[in-house]
């Protein structure tokens, strides 16, 4: 009917729709609200503002919008270059409305620029300013602070109020100083400790950043066992639970201690208990979480939209709950998780005196070297957050890089991971089967599902490609500190008897016991015999190609009966594939028992 609806919402596919017909000439009426006001070129002729009232969370109540929303919102039509010469704009008032409503007709007095510093942000302020270089004492602070634009409307306004300033630029910095931020030497420079300039660059709140540092000291120990290495399936759901509810209890979202958050969490989640978190409660952030459920409500909601829970379904499980709150909790929290991981990867360098570190990191080189396992899993979770996608399909967000001819949505992407193609090994399989799931996940794709079915398979296969080179390139960088670095370069340069030759010198460097059986006597003889510590024997075999031609099924499996015919049927085999095994292989020795096939860069990473 040439109708649609623009608001914050909307999904991201259901936005690219309503956009790309705008664009298109397609639509004759959107209903929009302040999403459209700013940034965005239409051909739009006219606006019609049945009514101009916002709820204001704050308040609690219905407020006129600002006279600048109005002029942005009004100012998208009739723009030039478009077909329409001429924008007409309608607004609507009561009797009682028409003074607000005469205002937004004065165009020459749009309301006065908003002051943001305020000295309730100082230490926060201090921070950052010295973390970045921008000042290095306390009288290049004053200085900055007293003559921005906020300290210009401030003295004009209430003078005695301003006079105060510099005291309390002194008390923010003193207060760095007491909680291991900032140091101070003798002749008065100020530099961050590790800890306060990762603080300082996250741009969280100073006691936001102590909140956590705090929280990953007193439970460092517990949460490492829960990490993938270490855990079970049910422990993964409790480390992401666990570090969700922290950063949301932080200051950042809920006041603390007279510091009013910068964040918000979505109301509606306090009027329901969607989560028990009593199997958590000694290692929660906040062990009373009964006095403020809406953290435990919010990371549950969380945990599910990164298991892939549909937004659809995450709107309906509270009342009034919508997807514009939604997405905006979730990337508070993709952020704060992304803080997070900074601050531990500082708070972990054993290198930092004692002296140098806030006072609750004064703990044993154990305890850091705990701290330092949890940087990559957070950052990790927070990327999650960012995509809402469950772990084992977040790559395929790699797959739409600058350039690419599509974009993989969300949908798209938990469409794929549902029909069992979320591995690169099954996405780039070219049988009649994995074609037709491919085109099915793409079914809602205009005109035809085949053209995008056809490129994600394309694109896996130079994806595997790319990821092995930049694999060998990344190796390469981590080994400059190692001693034999030439061993790994040749490792992934040699091929055919030279790739052997490379490979018995790592065994020999790594004092790795080896016996070498295919040595031109023995027909068909697998390549070695290795022996590992508190391991059973492994037969080895080794198979390279020239380029980026791949390792086929014949290849790939001869070891098991070479290793039959030779007396050693029982061993668990081995085909180290260089540079790759073919696509169609990993699916069909799956279930096979005493076999593993792997490629060079993935033992490059060992």
């Amino acid at each position: 009917h040439r109708v649609a609806s623009h608001n914050a919402d909307l999904m991201d596919e259901e936005r690219d729709v309503v956009e790309r017909l705008l664009l298109e000439g397609k639509l004759d009426v959107v209903f929009a609200t302040t999403t459209l006001a700013a940034g965005v070129n239409f051909p739009l002729g006219a606006a019609v503002f049945a009514d101009w009232l916002r709820w204001d969370g704050d308040k609690r109540m219905r407020m006129p919008i600002a006279a600048s929303e109005f002029h942005n919102m009004a100012g998208r039509v009739g723009r030039m270059g478009f077909v329409h010469e001429d924008g007409r704009v309608i607004f609507f008032a009561s009797t009682a409305q028409l003074p607000t409503a005469r205002r937004y007709l004065a165009i020459g007095e749009l309301p006065a620029i908003e002051p943001r510093v305020t000295p309730a942000r100082f230490n926060q302020l201090v921070l950052q300013l010295v973390s970045s270089k921008l000042c290095s004492n306390r009288e290049e602070l004053q200085k900055l602070l007293c003559t921005t634009f906020s300290a210009l409307r401030e003295e004009d306004k209430n003078i005695t109020a301003f006079k105060t300033w510099p005291g309390k630029i002194h008390s923010a910095v003193d207060e760095l100083l007491e909680k291991g931020l900032l140091l101070e030497t003798s002749i008065g420079l100020l530099v961050p400790t590790p800890v306060g300039k990762a603080i300082g660059h996250s741009a969280l709140l100073p006691e936001t950043g102590l909140f956590l540092l705090q929280y990953i000291v007193k439970n460092a120990k517990h949460l490492i066992t829960l990490l993938p290495a270490n855990g079970k399936q049910n422990d993964a759901l409790q480390l992401s639970m666990l570090l969700f509810c922290c950063c949301l209890s932080s200051p950042e979202f809920r006041p603390q201690g007279g510091v009013k958050p910068t964040r918000f969490l979505p109301f509606p989640l306090q009027d329901k208990m969607l989560f028990d978190p009593k199997e958590y409660v000694e290692h929660l952030a906040e062990p009373v979480w009964q006095a403020d459920p809406l953290p435990i409500n919010a990371a549950w909601l969380s945990q599910k939209w990164i298991d892939g829970t549909e937004l659809k379904a995450l709107e309906d499980e509270v009342r009034q709950l919508s997807a514009g709150m939604l997405r905006e909790m979730f990337r508070n929290l993709a952020w704060v998780l992304e803080g997070l991981s900074g601050i531990a990867n500082a708070a972990a360098d054993k290198r930092v005196p004692l002296g140098s570190r806030p006072p609750s990191l004064r703990i044993t080189d154990e305890m850091l070297d705990a701290i330092a396992k949890l940087p990559r899993a957070v950052r990790r979770l927070s990327f999650r957050v960012q995509e809402g996608l469950p772990d084992d399909a977040l790559w395929l967000t790699s797959l739409c890089g600058p350039g690419a001819p599509y974009r993989l949505a969300r949908h798209e992407i938990l469409a794929l991971r549902a029909r069992g193609l979320a591995t690169p090994e099954a996405l780039m399989l070219g049988s009649k089967e994995a074609n037709a799931s491919r085109e099915q996940a793409f079914s809602k794709v205009k005109p035809s599902p085949i053209q995008k079915a056809n490129w994600i398979r394309d694109a896996c296969r130079e994806w595997k490609i790319q990821e092995r080179k930049r694999a060998s390139e990344r190796h390469l960088k981590r080994a400059r500190r190692c001693i034999r670095v030439d061993l790994l370069a040749e490792f992934y340069l040699a091929k055919g008897t030279a790739f052997e030759a490379v490979f018995e010198s790592i065994l020999v460097f790594l004092k790795i016991d080896f016996k070498k059986l295919d040595d031109r006597t023995k027909t068909g003889a697998p390549d070695y015999l290795i022996s590992l510590k508190d391991s059973p024997p492994l037969v080895m075999e080794l198979k390279s190609k020239e380029g980026d031609k791949l390792v086929d099924y014949n290849k790939a499996v001869e070891v098991l009966a070479a290793s039959e015919v030779h007396g050693y049927k029982d061993a668990f085999c081995v085909t180290l594939c260089h540079p790759g095994v073919d696509q169609s292989v990993p699916s069909v020795v799956d279930s096979c028992g005493r076999l593993s096939v792997v490629e060079s860069n993935d033992l490059g990473e060992a």
